[in-house]
This record gives C-alpha cells, sequence and structure tokens, in this order.
C-alpha cells in the first residue's frame, strides 16, 4: 500500500477541477473523509496485522478485484438513506475512493509489470519476491512525488493527519463497510473491525512513511525476527528512491498490461497519473448528480464503471498476468 501521496495527489488534483456545486460543498465540509477515501480499500491490510510480519485474510484482496460497479451502488444508496449530518462525510469518502479506483486501475498494470505478478497472493518465491518490488516501487514514487512539496519530505505526523477521520465519520464509514461486504461480497465483518482497520493504518502507515519512526527502525533493526518475509520492510519510505524506481520513471519505455500482453504501450508513469485525474473528475462530476438526487445509486455506479483496481480491465475478465518485464531480476537486484 506505499502509495499514501500518489492516491492523495490524484485525488486533490481532480478535486481542483470539481466546479462549484452541491458535490464540492460537500468534500470543503468533509475534506478528511475525501482524503482518506482517497487509500480506497487499502485500509482492509491493516485489519489483522499478526507479530512476526503479514496480515491474516482481509477483504481487501477480493474487493480490489471483484464487484467494484455494485460496491459503488451499494455505497451511494447507503449514503442517500444515511441521517443527514453522516452524508457530506458519507459522499466524500465515496468521492475519494472512486479517485482510488481510477488510478489503482490505471497505474496498476504498469506497477505490475515492472515488479511481477501475485495473482494468488504470496504463495511462492517469485511471488514474494514480486510483492517486495511492488512495495519498494510504490515506496520510491512516493518519495519522489514527497520532494516535490512545501516543505518538501513526509513526515510520520504529516502522513497521520492524511490517514485520519474524525470519530463521527470514521464511525459512519464502518457501518458502510459493514453493508457493503456482507450485502455485495458476503463477507461477515463488523463496523468494529472497519473501525479498529482505519485506526491502525492511519498509527502504522504513518510511521512506514517516516523511516525514523519507533516502528520503521523496530522493523530495520528487527530485521527477519519481526518480517521473516521482507513485505513490511519494503513498504518503509526511503531516504531516497530505488535507483529503478527513478528509471522507470524518468524514461519513456515500452510496456504491457500482464494481463493484456499483445498491447504495446509507451506512457509513463505522470501520463498514467494524469489521465487518473481526468477520469477522477468524470467520477465527481456523477457522483455530484447522485449526490444531488439527479442520478440513482445505480445509474451513477453503472457510469463509473466495473473494473479491477489490480488489472485495470472488467472485474469479470478471468484471464491471468502473464508477461512482465524480462529485465526486471536486473532492474531490482537485491530487491
Amino acid at each position: 500500500m506505499p502509495d499514501l501521496l500518489a492516491h492523495h495527489d490524484v485525488a486533490q488534483a481532480a478535486r481542483a477541477l470539481l466546479p462549484p456545486g452541491h458535490l464540492a460543498d460537500l468534500l470543503a465540509e468533509a475534506p478528511d473523509a475525501y482524503a482518506v477515501g482517497a487509500q480506497g480499500p487499502d485500509f482492509f491490510s491493516y485489519a489483522s496485522l499478526r507479530p512476526g510480519g503479514g496480515v491474516r485474510s482481509h477483504p481487501g484482496r477480493t474487493v480490489h478485484r471483484q464487484h467494484t460497479r455494485a460496491a459503488l451502488t451499494t455505497m451511494l444508496a447507503t449514503a442517500a438513506a444515511a441521517p443527514p449530518g453522516d452524508r457530506a462525510g458519507l459522499y466524500a469518502y465515496i468521492s475519494g475512493y472512486a479517485t482510488h479506483v481510477c488510478l489503482d486501475a490505471g497505474a496498476h498494470p504498469w506497477i505490475v509489470y515492472w515488479t511481477g505478478g501475485a495473482p494468488k497472493g504470496i504463495d511462492s518465491p517469485d511471488a514474494l519476491r514480486a510483492t517486495r518490488r511492488h512495495g519498494v516501487l510504490e515506496a520510491s514514487l512516493d518519495v519522489m512525488l514527497a520532494a516535490r512539496r512545501r516543505p518538501p519530505g513526509v513526515s510520520c505526523g504529516r502522513s497521520r493527519r492524511l490517514l485520519s477521520l474524525t470519530p463521527r465519520r470514521r464511525r459512519a464509514v464502518a457501518r458502510l463497510w459493514a453493508v457493503v461486504l456482507q450485502d455485495v461480497y458476503g463477507i461477515p465483518w463488523t463496523a468494529r473491525q472497519t473501525e479498529a482497520a482505519l485506526l491502525v493504518m492511519a498509527l502504522v502507515y504513518a510511521q512506514l512513511t517516516d523511516r525514523l519512526s519507533p516502528l520503521a527502525l523496530a522493523l530495520q533493526a528487527g530485521g527477519a525476527a519481526l518480517d521473516p518475509d521482507g513485505v513490511w520492510r519494503s513498504q518503509i519510505y526511503p531516504s531516497a528512491p530505488h535507483p529503478a524506481a527513478v528509471r522507470l520513471v524518468a524514461e519513456r519505455r515500452e510496456w504491457r498490461s500482464p494481463w493484456r500482453p499483445s498491447e504495446a504501450r509507451h506512457e509513463t508513469f505522470a501520463e498514467l497519473c494524469g489521465r487518473a485525474v481526468g477520469e477522477s473528475l468524470a467520477c465527481l462530476e456523477t457522483i455530484a448528480r447522485a449526490a444531488s438526487g439527479d442520478l440513482s445509486a445505480h445509474d451513477a455506479a453503472v457510469a463509473l464503471g466495473d473494473r479491477s483496481m489490480v488489472s485495470g480491465g472488467p472485474c469479470d475478465d478471468p484471464r491471468a498476468p502473464t508477461v512482465f518485464a524480462p529485465d526486471r531480476d536486473a532492474l531490482w537486484r537485491g530487491v
């Protein structure tokens, strides 16, 4: 999940283009919900952290890949029926969530091509290696984005502010997810579990963005004893981006979606982000119509689409990733 700033920046760029109106007012009223929504379902990774590294099974993997349109339909219907005091936070959260879908669907094929795939989870040495490289690349991308901020850099405190909800909004979002997971995915999940995951994300992920935080220092010092697979250590934001990430961002290279290997592509990461901003703005305009009552939850979700946040293709596309960068081992030597 180490792509906090990429998702935040795309969401804020889309918001800046949103015309004045009802949704713009809701986002201004609940900026924390919009910012946390932009992190999408990534917070589920923090639902069941366990000593010794890794996580227990959690819904995030499924939500990233399946039933995006149905989830958005249920979210929008739940927001419309929520108590008036919760609606601004819920519509802001859903708006941020839609921007997450746009960036993930556009950028993940590029990231997976350069790092390798783990379609069934960490079930082999190759999948573990790909997962670590995925973490290093995304953390490095954020470090490069952080260098452009004013003041430059990232810190635990700054990250935690971007990952935190007010207590009332956190409770409303938690109730939202309990409905979505049960009704759309058939996963029994309580609001309390979601609240806990959101709180742990703000605490743990914020520390991973700051290599001098207590948790980051402990993981680096504890090594394999605390993180046997190296997955969590790969998500600590480095002092400088990995050289492979610098090259991939700076150079225009041919690449292919691992799910569509016959299509040669040449977009850079910056161009993929720019496209995600445009798609996110279109999503915000659609959600604005739903929030104003001009569009039903179902019709709004149909307009938003049913894209996998991993492959970028339709959620019901059965294809597995098959093609990856032939020089990825040389690029990521030592990772």
